[in-house]
């Protein structure tokens, strides 16, 4: 059975925090160094590792994994394990001179009747191309989730293992070919990579969506121990007061 993160979130002692420092927070800080290498801007990092916080949040009635303590979500993961492992990949980069990746950004439009449209169309998307190669990025996590509940898999089995390296080899030169397209005028169209890895992302969520219907049918539940500070206890109701 997979250990419980939600549970007796009160209890905030440095034997209980430092027991939540397993292999997953280990995984945790490596995996947002890989992002930190292969995206390269700080603001983007820290956009994604809070959207992520929030996908667990809302997918926490599905998967039990995504239920835990406030001060796990904000503290250990945000903060300490992706804030470290952000940190260390961008330290990488600059030990290593790799190239600074210059995201499209209103700072670089000059004019001003530029920056207001710019910053008006940021409520609308440019082209859907880009929109989905965007969400391409979260289906990916979620895919991971999904594909080892749905299939039983624990997270020390060879096929999941096997599967983030995969992952892990195609998504590099995609977030590449991705960033010559969104910031390359010349680009007139995404690299074949890009393709491939967006149709292994959908494959996996049709996979999921097939094969978990019936947890994807569930009623939803709510866990208020997780997001509360202190314990919740039932209120006892004398027997005279009843109605």
């Amino acid at each position: 059975m997979d250990k419980e993160y939600g549970v007796n979130c009160s209890d905030i002692t440095v034997e209980r925090v430092w027991s939540h420092m397993d292999v997953f927070a280990i995984g945790h800080f490596l995996g947002w160094m890989f992002k930190a290498i292969l995206i390269r801007h700080m603001g983007i990092l820290w956009a994604i590792s809070v959207m992520w916080e929030i996908t667990e949040l809302a997918f926490a009635h599905l998967l039990p994994n995504f239920i835990e303590c406030w001060w796990d979500a904000l503290i250990l993961d945000v903060l300490v394990c992706n804030g470290l492992g952000i940190w260390c990949g961008l330290k990488i980069c600059d030990v290593l001179e790799m190239r600074e990746y210059k995201w499209a950004s209103i700072k670089d439009i000059h004019s001003t009747t530029g920056k207001i449209k710019r910053a008006v169309l940021q409520f609308t998307p440019e082209s859907w191309t880009s929109v989905r190669l965007v969400l391409f990025w979260q289906t990916s996590e979620l895919n991971t989730f999904f594909l080892k509940h749905v299939f039983e898999l624990p997270a020390s089995h060879p096929l999941v293992t096997a599967r983030l390296i995969l992952i892990g080899v195609i998504v590099a030169p995609s977030v590449r070919q991705y960033y010559s397209y969104t910031t390359d005028t010349t680009c007139k169209r995404v690299g074949t990579q890009c393709w491939v890895y967006g149709c292994i992302m959908v494959s996996e969520a049709l996979i999921c969506i097939k094969h978990g219907q019936e947890l994807l049918s569930a009623p939803r539940r709510y866990y208020p121990e997780s997001l509360a500070s202190r314990d919740i206890s039932p209120v006892k109701t004398n027997a005279k007061n009843k109605i």
